[in-house]
Parts: structure tokens; C-alpha cells; sequence
């Protein structure tokens, strides 16, 4: 079993997210970062806002992308599903040409502090 997490600061909630990398067809140029949003989130059935990050890079579109999730269960879902996409089905998936999984969807879980209290007035 692993150890047992270490107290959270007072606020501080956990975020757990799951990273996927693809490398689609086309350029940077073209990429349009809402569209493919727009497609992941449908695709795993959260809301566009647990998208929490996508980045591109390179003359290829190379697309790494963060998404959270309220639970461990539900991150864990959404790797299941990763893990399963080859290029045909994230190509399916997305409704854009995948041309290859770049790297296996990594789980993560992160603290994410209490936002700073209000100034008085």
C-alpha cells in the first residue's frame, strides 16, 4: 500500500488530472487549440473547463494535454480511456487526424493552495 498523503495546508484542495501527447496531422499554424478543447472534452465526457491546459509545439502539431477531474475515480477513468487510444481512435474520438500516440497518459494528482484571503476594506 502506499503511504498515506501528509495533511493538506489549511484551504488546499488536491486536483487530479490525467496528461495525454499526440501528435497530429497538419502544422502549428493551423492547429486550433478550441476546436481540439472543444473535441477532448466531448470525447471523455467532462465539461471544457477540465481541460486545464493544451500545448503544441513543433512543425508537426505535437499536443500535450492536462485534463482534471473532481476525483481519483473519475482521473482514473479518464486514463483508462487514454490508455486505450491508439491513432485510429483518437482519431475517431477527436474527428481529427492523429497520426500517432507520442506518449502513454501519465495520472498525476497535485496541491492546489487556498487562494489569498480578501483585503478588508
Amino acid at each position: 500500500l502506499p503511504p498515506p498523503r501528509p495533511a493538506l495546508p489549511p484551504g488546499a484542495t488536491l486536483r487530479y488530472t490525467v496528461t495525454s501527447s499526440l501528435l497530429l496531422s497538419g502544422d502549428v499554424a493551423t492547429f486550433d487549440e478550441l476546436v481540439f478543447r472543444s473535441r477532448l472534452s466531448r470525447a471523455l465526457g467532462v465539461p471544457e473547463s477540465a481541460v486545464v491546459s493544451v500545448a503544441s509545439v513543433g512543425g508537426s502539431v505535437a499536443v500535450t494535454s492536462t485534463v482534471a477531474s473532481a476525483s481519483e475515480a473519475e482521473r482514473d477513468g479518464l486514463f483508462t480511456t487514454l490508455q486505450g487510444w491508439d491513432a485510429l481512435t483518437a482519431s475517431e474520438a477527436l474527428e481529427l487526424s492523429v497520426e500517432r500516440v507520442l506518449a502513454a497518459p501519465v495520472r498525476a494528482v497535485d496541491v492546489v493552495p487556498a487562494p489569498p484571503p480578501r483585503p478588508f476594506p
